[in-house]
């Protein structure tokens, strides 16, 4: 299951980054695991991460790794602490719950998800595309934005910076990987296989080699501008089957506590 939220601040500058948006990513989750119920079940051959330390799961109720359906209670009780890896992905330390954030102009957008998850949201603002398509995009992935202009730029550009959050390596290291499987225009596009980029990591939450599986959402809210949304996932077709999208207006109490708390 997943679940894209969305804010809209009242000025760009009031938008949170890097550790200030915490707060809102523990909302959130919150959010989601009230609505859920339960902490995700997780099977011995789960690629999740920390999947062969869940039988020590402090916030599960049994070796399973399934907790009991849970309360308000049961929620203030959880370990909500996010901590940063080596290179900066930010993870919770103590629950089987993934998250991806990203912001542009005046809203601010968190995916959580049950499975390793990336999310990228740009506004498609003028720019120099070619050059920079030439520069850093896969042979293939430049000619399809000279084929396709801005829009195909974007398209990519979110691709790669999805992936690179997925994969707790960045954009810059996602950029030899393909993110382009039968056309540009396509709006669920296929595998970004990561043994072309190099070795997989298997120690690394969430890593290993492909098939990602990326699509374009809807943008929520009325943003007033030109812009596009990208999600990656593991799997081809979750994010048709299981998501939602949800306003954080819906819960801003819970917000306003733990921002200001």
């Amino acid at each position: 299951m997943h679940t894209l939220y969305w804010f809209q601040a009242e000025e760009r500058d009031r938008i949170p980054h890097g550790r200030k948006s915490d707060p809102l990513v523990r909302a959130c989750a919150r959010e989601f695991l009230g609505r859920v119920g339960t902490l995700a079940d997780e099977s011995e051959d789960s690629e999740n991460k920390g999947a062969e330390d869940r039988s020590n799961c402090s916030n599960c109720s049994d070796g399973s790794g399934r907790a009991e359906r849970l309360n308000g209670a049961d929620l203030d009780g959880l370990d909500w602490t996010i901590e940063r890896t080596g290179e900066g992905k930010p993870e919770f330390t103590a629950l089987p719950l993934y998250f991806s954030v990203s912001n542009s102009g005046r809203f601010w957008y968190c995916l959580v998800s049950e499975t390793p998850c990336g999310l990228d949201v740009q506004d498609a603002e003028s720019r120099d595309y070619l050059r920079i398509a030439e520069r850093f995009f896969r042979p293939e992935e430049s000619e399809a934005v000279r084929n396709g202009g801005i829009r195909t730029f974007y398209r990519i550009w979110t691709r790669k910076e999805a992936l690179g959050k997925l994969l707790g390596r960045g954009m810059f290291q996602a950029f030899p990987l393909p993110v382009l499987d039968g056309g540009a225009d396509e709006r669920e596009m296929g595998a970004a296989d990561e043994a072309e980029g190099g070795a997989a990591d298997e120690d690394r939450p969430g890593a290993g080699a492909g098939p990602y599986w990326f699509q374009e959402v809807g943008m929520p809210g009325d943003g007033g501008f030109d812009a596009i949304c990208t999600v990656c996932l593991r799997e081809r077709g979750e994010w048709m089957q299981s998501a939602e999208v949800v306003s954080m207006e819906e819960f801003w109490g819970d917000v306003k506590r733990l921002v200001e708390g």
